[in-house]
């Protein structure tokens, strides 16, 4: 079980199923939703300030107004490299676009790119990949 998991998509429906499925399967201790990437890394800058534990994992929609998933990642990639060390950040997303799966494994930030909706084979990758890094 994770201590932390930040849901980051401008679709509210689909960030309510994802965390039944979280729940359900006891991924983690604590998770967080929010509707947008700028939203996203205001959390994520909270946890900062206030010394709050950060999110191990961050599940990414690419798609969303405003602020995409990739302008979050590059904006992610300002903070201090002991912060992003222990964050694992996971695209979630409808795309099965070639082109984008390839341009994330180029972001040394994005640890895997998942297809919604989360199942059963995502949160093994996840787990895989965070125990892994850990």
């Amino acid at each position: 079980m994770l201590e932390h998991i930040l849901l980051v998509d401008d679709d509210a429906i689909t960030n309510f199923i994802h965390t039944v499925i979280l729940n359900k399967s006891k991924s983690a201790k604590k998770i967080k939703t929010v509707s947008g990437a700028e939203e996203g890394l205001s959390y994520i800058h909270e946890c900062i300030e206030k010394q709050e534990p950060l999110p191990v994992v961050i599940l990414l929609d690419i798609n969303m107004p405003a602020m995409d998933g990739w302008e979050f990642v590059e904006s992610f990639s300002k903070l201090p490299e002991e912060i992003q060390r222990q964050i694992h950040i996971f695209f979630l997303t409808t795309s099965r676009d070639p082109v984008e799966i390839e341009r994330a494994k180029q972001l040394r930030n994005i640890a895997g790119f998942l297809f919604k909706p989360l199942d059963q084979g995502a949160l093994d990758e996840i787990f895989s990949v965070t125990k892994l890094q850990n």
